[in-house]
């Protein structure tokens, strides 16, 4: 989680400040697909890992840096693991579907500062679900 939270605010920031063609729109439709299918109780389904996967690995490449690229590879296990193990539940945190949102449109304002700091947002209460899937208090990375 750590290397997580240290990695993907750097990647949206990075991603913010260059000019890739229909990141935004394509991230907020990942991001749209992704809280539709949790408002239904889909957060585990293949169609939000997915799209999950997806959005992640666009914001990663799109950073343009070599190495944070490299990262994405990782960050898709990560994900696949999760999944995996049930533990973003059937009906996701609302708080990082938000999160995805505003990543998302802080890319499309090309916005480098909000796009980081939506990022460290979700990767915080991914954290939290992640080592508190019951709802009890964690304390922040």
């Amino acid at each position: 989680m750590q290397l997580r939270a240290a990695i993907e605010p750097m990647a949206a920031r990075l991603a913010a400040a260059v000019d890739v063609p229909d990141l935004g729109p394509r991230l907020e439709s990942l991001a749209t697909t992704m809280t539709r299918l949790g408002e239904v109780g889909r957060g585990v389904s293949e169609e939000f890992l997915a799209a999950d996967k997806e959005f992640h690995r666009l914001l990663v490449t799109a950073s343009g840096n070599d190495h944070i690229t490299a990262f994405s590879d990782t960050l898709e296990v990560v994900l696949i693991e999760r999944n995996r193990l049930g533990l973003l539940g059937d009906f996701p945190d609302p708080r990082a579907m938000a999160a995805h949102h505003a990543i998302a449109q802080a890319i499309a304002r090309r916005s480098p500062t909000a796009a980081e700091q939506a990022t460290r947002d979700l990767v915080d209460v991914v954290h939290r679900e992640v080592l508190a899937p019951d709802g009890s208090s964690v304390q922040s990375p």
